[in-house]
C-alpha cells in the first residue's frame, strides 16, 4: 500500500500476503531500509487493513475494516464495521482505537493533533466529518452535510476542504463551521489547495468528460 513518510521513517502494510486477510502494519528506517517494528492488531478473522497508513506527530494511524457478508443485493462498499487504531509511531503500541459503523470512504486527514475523518450514512444518503483528537481518541466536533459522502479531507491552514456528494466545499478546523460550498455537479477527485486557489478533477477516471477547475477562495 502506498506508504506514510515522515523525516526518519516510511509506515505502510501489505495486502499481497493473502487478500483480506493481513493485519500487520511494519515501519522501516528510510536510510537503512531496516525494519524498526511490526504491529499486528487485535482485531481477529474477518478482519483487514484498508486504506493506507496516515502519519501524525506521534502517532500513526490505520483503519481495519469488516466488512458485512450478505447474498443480498442491497451491499454497499461502505457496508460493515470499521475501527481506527492510532499506533505509537516509535513502538507501534496501540495508544487508542475508534469504533465507526459502516466505512469511511477515503483516508482521513492528519493536522495540528487532529484527525479529520469522512463518513457517508448511505441510508439518509449525508455525511459527516469528524474531528478526532489524536491523543485519546474522543470527538471534538462533528459536522454534518444535507446529501451525500464526505470525501478526500485536504488541509491547508486552518481549512479543510472535503468534497460532499458533488460539492466542493470548505470547513473551520476550529470547529467544524462551513465557511462555504460550490456545487460541481459531479463527483470529483481530490482537492490540491496552494495560496487560496483549490484545484480539482472532475468526474475522474472518465476521460472523455473530465475537467481540471480552478476555484478560488471568495
Amino acid at each position: 500500500m502506498t506508504p506514510a513518510v515522515t523525516a526518519d521513517r516510511a509506515f505502510t502494510f501489505d495486502r499481497n500476503d493473502s487478500y483480506q486477510a493481513t493485519r500487520e502494519v511494519y515501519v522501516v528506517d528510510r536510510a537503512t531500509g531496516e525494519h524498526e517494528w511490526i504491529a499486528e492488531l487485535k482485531v481477529g478473522d474477518g478482519w483487514y487493513l484498508t486504506d493506507r497508513v496516515v502519519a501524525g506527530s506521534d502517532n500513526v494511524f490505520v483503519s481495519a475494516l469488516k466488512p458485512h457478508i450478505s447474498t443480498g443485493l442491497d451491499d454497499s462498499e461502505c457496508s460493515g464495521t470499521e475501527r481506527l487504531f492510532a499506533l505509537a509511531a516509535e513502538s507501534g503500541t496501540v495508544a487508542w482505537d475508534w469504533e465507526l459503523t459502516g466505512k469511511t470512504p477515503s483516508p482521513p486527514a492528519y493536522a495540528d493533533g487532529t484527525l479529520y475523518v469522512g463518513k457517508w450514512h448511505p441510508d439518509a444518503d449525508t455525511g459527516r466529518l469528524h474531528a478526532i483528537d489524536m491523543t485519546d481518541g474522543s470527538n471534538v466536533w462533528t459536522y454534518q452535510t444535507e446529501t451525500g459522502a464526505i470525501l478526500s479531507p485536504t488541509i491547508a491552514g486552518d481549512t479543510i476542504y472535503i468534497n460532499q456528494g458533488e460539492e466542493l466545499a470548505a470547513v473551520a478546523t476550529a470547529d467544524g463551521i462551513r465557511r462555504w460550498r460550490l456545487e460541481i455537479g459531479t463527483r470529483n477527485g481530490p482537492p490540491v489547495v496552494v495560496g487560496d486557489t483549490a484545484y480539482i478533477q472532475t468526474n475522474p477516471g472518465h476521460n472523455y468528460d473530465s475537467q481540471l477547475m480552478a476555484i478560488r477562495e471568495p
